[in-house]
């Protein structure tokens, strides 16, 4: 099976150099690694062009120079001239062990009816890995709460409802492309994907031997995203959208209570959010959660109107 890699990067040139070194030491070699590179990112260009000069296998490195940050963009980008039968994706801050690739096609040999595989993204914190397990790896319940635990290894290959953006594949002739709808930070493209392949009738794996190690990188950016009025908006938008599009019948009904009202751990709903601004006295959880509202209300939209 011919691979195709596509690494979406912007200046993270310390990490990237790093992810390219593990690609290009895979025991299973890839037809070709494509960089999804911001045509700002000077940076980035320079730091690939002296690996290019350093290494001997450089010809299979690839650019696909894009104009938007957003990821969703950039690995579309990407899959336009991706030939590989097999599609993978990884971060620029993540590496791979040696036997990644190799993992990858055994899963996809072994069971022509599986359409993804993915597994576990460790931490690696301080020059370490953060090795912990879990006996539920990418679950989601009946009326789509999610439960991931992404950042454990599972006991066992299982098939499970996703896969996460920094360690998954696909086969090319079942992806298509990511949808362009979704909003920043673009949270959820995985889990749309996903639910296509799975209603086509094929498995996403997740598999403990398909393991990446993910550097827990803090930028100022970073460092209060999860607090932007942006981002609250475009998660939950993109939370109910990908669901809504997936869902049908009572299951869709449940869905958007769940929403509503709960939410998970990562996307709480009102009632988590109110309940946690009076035990805490944090007025700020109240704004929280009209910026929820918001964004579920958009998604909602967005659904309604590319039906």
């Amino acid at each position: 099976m011919n691979v195709s890699v596509i690494v979406p990067t912007y200046k993270r040139s310390q990490y990237l150099r790093r992810c390219l070194e593990s690609l290009l030491k895979q025991v299973y070699h890839p037809l070709e690694i494509i960089l999804a590179i911001s045509a700002d990112d000077q940076e980035t260009c320079a730091a690939i062009e002296e690996i290019r000069e350093s290494v001997d296998n450089s010809g299979v490195i690839q650019q696909v120079v894009v104009d938007k940050q957003n990821i969703v963009y950039a690995e579309n980008h990407g899959l336009e001239i991706a030939r590989g039968e097999i599609v993978c994706f990884i971060d620029d801050d993540a590496f791979a062990p040696d036997d990644w690739i190799s993992s990858i096609v055994v899963d996809f040999e072994s069971d022509p009816n599986t359409g993804g595989v993915g597994g576990p993204i460790i931490p690696f914190i301080d020059g370490a890995a953060v090795i912990k397990y879990t006996d539920s790896f990418a679950r989601m319940s009946w009326w789509g709460r999610r439960n991931n635990n992404t950042d454990k290894i599972p006991y066992r290959l299982e098939e499970v409802y996703s896969l996460r953006g920094a360690n998954m594949s696909f086969k090319r002739e079942l992806l298509g492309f990511f949808d362009e709808n979704l909003l920043p930070y673009w949270r959820r493209f995985e889990d749309d994907v996903c639910l296509t392949i799975r209603g086509k009738g094929y498995k996403i794996i997740s598999d403990p031997k398909v393991r990446v190690f993910h550097h827990q990188v803090t930028t100022d950016r970073e460092s209060v995203v999860d607090k932007t009025k942006e981002m609250i908006i475009g998660l939950h938008h993109n939370s109910i959208y990908v669901k809504l599009k997936h869902f049908k019948g009572l299951r869709k009904i449940a869905m958007v209570c769940c929403e509503l009202f709960l939410g998970d751990k990562t996307c709480p709903g009102i009632f988590p959010v109110i309940f946690y601004g009076i035990r805490h006295l944090r007025p700020q959880k109240f704004l929280e959660s009209i910026y929820a509202l918001t964004g579920k209300i958009k998604g909602v939209k967005t659904y309604l109107n590319n039906k």
